[in-house]
């Protein structure tokens, strides 16, 4: 059962989603493996993404991924938070409801056998800019003025 959706996402499927049964979002031939897959979210804590095409009432389709991560609710109230994300963005998304969902490809990831630890790091630049010294004061960066709480920089356009 869906327990939160946000708008996008009932944009996309032109419906309000809170509530509603999540395999029932699928074709009936996928709404039992998708069922297996959520619960395996919350009994065996496992991670998965799943790549499907969703197909709009008047026949147009695109790709979307979705991705289940389980969260610690306890045995009396398991829980997931999943995020379906849209491939591209085509105009008609939101005006033209997806009503049907055909499963792609489907990647679980289970954490008591893929041991995360030893993939290698990657390292991330600074984002920092170390080649331009900070100046003393706001008034070394231009001619700026303050206004109450606000320090207003000349600029803009030149018309």
């Amino acid at each position: 059962m869906l327990r939160l959706a946000g708008t996008r996402l009932c944009a996309a499927y032109g419906r309000e989603l809170k509530g509603f049964s999540f395999p029932s979002l699928w074709r009936e031939k996928d709404q039992r493996l998708v069922s297996r897959l959520i619960h395996g979210v919350f009994e065996q804590k496992s991670v998965v993404l799943i790549t499907f095409e969703g197909f709009s009432r008047n026949g147009r389709s695109n790709r979307f991924e979705l991705l289940a991560l389980p969260l610690d609710g306890g045995v009396e109230n398991p829980r997931c938070l999943g995020v379906i994300s849209a491939a591209e963005k085509p105009f008609w998304l939101g005006a033209d409801p997806i009503t049907d969902a055909l499963i792609d490809t489907i990647r679980i990831i289970d954490p008591e056998k893929e041991l995360l630890n030893n993939r290698p790091a990657i390292s991330v630049p600074s984002l920092v800019p170390d080649e331009i010294e900070a100046p003393e004061t706001i008034s070394a960066l231009g001619r700026a003025r303050r206004i109450r709480h606000l320090v207003v920089f000349d600029g803009g356009r030149d018309e």
